[in-house]
């Protein structure tokens, strides 16, 4: 049945690597309201106006994670907390599951709205893969509550779980991480990355999820031609950093969440079919990079 199918995916999508050496400073500790404990890490970079909560993708812990998270703390100049899932790196042994991943990212997001006592509307979740689903509960859950985040960035998502194996047209009894359901209730900019070439999530799992969202709420995703599902290649950060930087300035600084939260329209462009499926080809990397500075610090 469904239940047990959703059951046997949930093994392949939960693969916990064996866990990354990362100096012990550096980790916080965060307990989650299911009773367990999980790792995290912060990076704060002085006087940024926004903080990143990265959710990180199914294969990886927060030490595999924490070049490519400095990267983009640096690159954008926001602060970063990355954080582990329960059964995942240096958490206590337990088994990874839905409702642990929802309850781990809400004792992330409880970190840094009453440890570091940063609010909402300065708050980005950034979400890749796996991490695309507690990234989109949390966003659909602080909608509902009144406080939306500032901004959603979701690389290489999935519309559910069952959806990456076969189109159900629906989501059935035993799926996990239905974000395409939740993806109607968020009101905040969201940002989608992916790869034509994906093998892993196909690639109009993106496409169709940046649809789910309000009208209101889709801004200019990066669709790259030719790139895969694992991490950005080198040669690609610039212009991923470049076109988050992009995403940040016009849609996130400009307070357009707040707008959207007082029912006062949005300060988002409306989109064209065109423009919301445009793929983006190797060879106007170069170009878009040589027309402009990536270096925060710039701006």
């Amino acid at each position: 049945n469904y239940s047990e199918m959703g059951d046997a995916l949930s093994t392949l999508l939960f693969q916990p690597p064996r866990p990354t050496p990362i100096k012990e400073s550096k980790i916080i500790w965060l307990n989650t309201k299911l009773g367990n404990r999980i790792p995290a890490f912060f990076l704060e970079r002085p006087g940024a106006k926004l903080t990143f909560l990265y959710s990180h993708a199914n294969a990886e812990d927060i030490g595999t994670v924490y070049p490519w998270v400095k990267f983009l703390a640096k690159a954008l100049h926001v602060n970063v907390l990355a954080y582990d899932y329960t059964g995942y790196g240096l958490s206590q042994p337990s088994t990874p599951s839905e409702e642990n991943c929802y309850a781990d990212i809400d004792a992330a997001y409880d970190y840094l709205i009453n440890g570091r006592h940063f609010l909402p509307e300065n708050i980005v979740l950034y979400g890749r893969s796996l991490g695309s689903g507690p990234s989109c509960y949390l966003a659909s859950r602080t909608a509902e509550e009144g406080a939306p985040v500032a901004g959603l960035i979701l690389h290489a998502p999935f519309l559910s779980v069952f959806r990456v194996v076969f189109e159900s047209g629906c989501t059935l009894i035993g799926d996990k991480f239905p974000n395409v359901d939740l993806a109607p209730n968020i009101r905040c900019p969201v940002f989608i990355i992916h790869g034509t070439a994906d093998r892993i999530v196909p690639f109009w799992h993106g496409q169709k999820l940046l649809y789910s969202v309000p009208p209101y709420c889709r801004t200019k995703p990066l669709f790259i031609n030719g790139m895969g599902h694992n991490h950005v290649n080198v040669s690609l950060r610039p212009l991923v950093a470049s076109r988050i930087l992009d995403f940040l300035c016009t849609c996130v600084l400009t307070e357009a969440a707040r707008d959207i939260k007082n029912g006062n329209g949005s300060r988002l462009p409306t989109l064209s079919d065109e423009q919301l499926n445009e793929i983006t080809y190797p060879t106007q990397i170069y170009q878009e990079l040589s027309r402009k500075d990536t270096s925060v610090k710039s701006q």
